[in-house]
């Protein structure tokens, strides 16, 4: 892309994103639920619970959501970590969110609850898989250009379709090699 045309670019998104209502965004959002919680270690349980139930109508999955974190309580991650499987999967008995029932949601939180206590956190076990070859990948959540690798699946089928090198040869968090 040409310089003029990139700083055209630039100014029209500049200009959506000065107009964007984030807020209400959010606020029809699963994602919402995360920024409920501070602890980090919360938002990761909450941000994969409502990533895992983010298909169907806004309305049932904000519903279902819900469902799972009351029954995990206050403290999501101290559930995760703390809670035995079978006392997770009581407090989800009767549990159904499309193709997940309350035993498919309550092993997959106690699975991330193992991964946290071993772990430190999610992020650090994902940071293993993805080749984080300089401990930033999750700085200022934003994206990380320079010598990780990424797995990519183009078409959200759970098959891996190529895995991708980003490097930044010369340290300006720009990207300038990608294999």
């Amino acid at each position: 892309m040409s310089p003029v045309r990139r700083s055209a670019l630039k100014r029209r998104l500049d200009a959506l994103v000065a107009t964007a209502d984030y807020g209400a965004y959010r606020a029809a959002d699963p994602v919402s639920f995360v920024h409920a919680y501070a602890d980090p270690a919360d938002q990761e349980i909450v941000g994969l619970v409502a990533a895992l139930l983010a298909f169907g109508q806004v309305v049932s999955v904000r519903r279902s959501v819900a469902r799972v974190l009351d029954a995990l309580g206050p403290a999501p991650s101290r559930a995760a970590q703390e809670r035995p499987l079978d006392a997770l999967d009581s407090a989800l008995a009767g549990f159904v969110h499309r193709v997940y029932r309350g035993g498919d949601v309550a092993r997959m939180v106690h699975a991330a609850g193992a991964l946290q206590r071993t772990h430190g956190s999610l992020g650090a076990r994902f940071a293993m898989d993805l080749g984080d070859a300089d401990g930033d990948l999750r700085e200022g959540l934003q994206p990380d250009l320079d010598s990780d690798l990424y797995v990519a699946d183009w078409k959200a089928d759970g098959t891996v379709d190529a895995v991708l090198d980003y490097t930044d040869v010369d340290g300006d968090n720009d990207l300038d090699e990608m294999g």
